[in-house]
């Protein structure tokens, strides 16, 4: 690299009193992508040796995704402080290895309840509360909240023209302003259709995309445009000349086969030079090892293991993506194809199971497909049953200070353990009595196994939660000697 190139990238970090942003914003429909490419766009900042955040803005008026169906909104993503946002953050978190938090998830819903719980507590001195400044402002408040990153990329959700989704346009293009223009980069996501009884692409549903955009205030600094095919020179001419933006920032956004070749695509066409070039940092070759080896794994003949993934919402692409491709990402690590087969929770029958080599019982919502589940966990113990399995099995059976609860196989001790935090969570006040005390830790929970080892464990567990003393026995449950 060029000395003078050397003394631009110390500049930057050493100047920057504060992180660059990219926008990514979408247009046309939903669903273009704009969490692969904000996460494509972070990498390929990373493979430089800059630092990124990321940050997803949602507009919908839900607190945060956990209630939402998955038949509408796809999976839940759990971060590791425990809060319940959106799937895009899962591919910031897979896709840049950073560890996102409640605060980097944000829906419309929470703006506005902290907006007016600080009305009610009287932060706002009597001031008549509108969406300009106190929204605004509130949304420019987790954008800026501080990360130490080079980069922060925030995508924000929905559709540019979404009557909901106009305050968060509004925040950004005052955020730009707020920072200075050339601390901030936007990159539009658009749809470029292909009409094949014409054989036409059409570029008109981008032009308007983007010049709705600009009726919000924000120009472009770049297209990415999702298209079946590579976008011809005289089309990325036309696109750039009605878009008011150079050729060059108008990026193919083409259909792949796997996503972890998005970035590959993006470096291929040069993105990282038009940031570079926006925000005045030296070009640079970026390390994309990691990608080429999913490539090189992709197109590489290796053996196969079947996993079977046992849920309810199969008719919703991203119902289980984390878990899909958590199974990815295992089958890289180990040199092995992953063949995943859905296994309805409703359907389920042990017959199922005859071609696996191993099987991942998914969380879902109430009732229904709970038999096949409980099924999936094992039969004659050939499986461990998963902790998310076990706190359902408790929900449903809801115990009383007047069970006894018993496991005859009962491992670790984990659905004997999930019962009695359930018993001391809903019953607190009745524990306090002597006699309901007494039955809690000494008559309430039985478990048998064969393993000494799991039954110490287990009966330590027991007595780590205040059951004192479990009927913890040695014994075969599935014995004919039984009584």
């Amino acid at each position: 690299m060029p000395i003078n190139e050397i003394f631009r990238m110390i500049e930057f970090h050493k100047g920057a009193l504060m992180a660059k942003y990219i926008f990514i914003t979408g247009g046309v429909v939903s669903s273009l992508g704009k969490g692969v490419a904000a996460a494509g766009c972070g990498t390929l900042l990373q493979s430089r040796g800059y630092t990124v955040h990321a940050r997803k803005f949602d507009p919908y008026l839900n607190i945060d995704p956990g209630t939402m169906s998955p038949f509408q909104h796809g999976e839940v993503y759990v971060t590791n402080d425990g809060y319940e946002t959106d799937l895009d953050l899962g591919y910031y978190e897979r896709f840049l290895g950073a560890q996102l938090s409640r605060n980097d998830s944000v829906s419309g819903g929470r703006i506005y309840w902290d907006v007016l719980n600080a009305e009610r507590r009287g932060d706002y001195l009597g001031a008549t509360v509108q969406m300009i400044p106190h929204v605004s402002n509130k949304i420019k408040e987790y954008i800026s909240a501080p990360t130490n990153t080079d980069f922060v990329v925030c995508e924000i959700g929905g559709t540019v023209g979404d009557i909901e989704g106009k305050i968060f346009l509004e925040s950004i293009r005052q955020f730009a302003n707020d920072v200075g223009r050339h601390n901030v980069m936007f990159i539009h996501l658009t749809l470029a259709p292909y009409l094949e009884k014409s054989g036409e692409l059409k570029t008109k549903p981008t032009q308007m995309s983007a010049r709705e955009l600009l009726e919000n205030g924000i120009q472009a600094d770049m297209l990415i445009v999702r298209t079946p095919r590579m976008l011809t020179a005289s089309e990325r001419d036309k696109i750039g000349m009605f878009c008011n933006l150079p050729a060059k920032s108008v990026i193919s956004g083409i259909d792949v086969d796997n996503i972890y070749k998005i970035p590959l695509a993006y470096e291929a066409q040069h993105v990282f030079d038009i940031i570079a070039d926006h925000f005045d940092l030296p070009h640079a070759r970026g390390d994309m090892t990691r990608f080429e080896r999913i490539e090189r794994y992709l197109s590489t003949d290796l053996p196969t293991v079947n996993i079977g993934v046992v849920g309810k919402y199969f008719n919703v692409p991203d119902a289980y993506k984390s878990l899909n491709d958590a199974l990815f990402h295992a089958g890289i690590q180990n040199n092995v194809h992953v063949n995943i087969h859905k296994l309805d929770a409703e359907n389920f029958t042990p017959d199922a199971c005859r071609d696996i080599d191993g099987i991942l019982v998914a969380g879902g919502f109430g009732a229904r497909g709970v038999d096949g589940k409980i099924a999936a966990a094992g039969e004659n113990g050939q499986f461990r049953t998963p902790r998310h399995i076990i706190n359902m099995m408790v929900q449903l059976m809801k115990p009383t200070l007047k069970d006894r609860i018993l496991d005859p196989a009962m491992g670790s001790a984990g659905f004997l353990l999930e019962s009695s935090t359930y018993i001391s969570t809903h019953y607190a006040k009745e524990l306090m009595k002597a006699e309901n005390a007494k039955y809690y830790k000494s008559g309430m929970f039985s478990g048998f196994d064969t393993d000494q080892s799991m039954l110490r464990i287990g009966a330590m567990n027991m007595m780590l939660h205040g059951v004192e003393d479990p009927n913890i026995t040695y014994q075969d449950s599935l014995s004919g000697d039984n009584n």
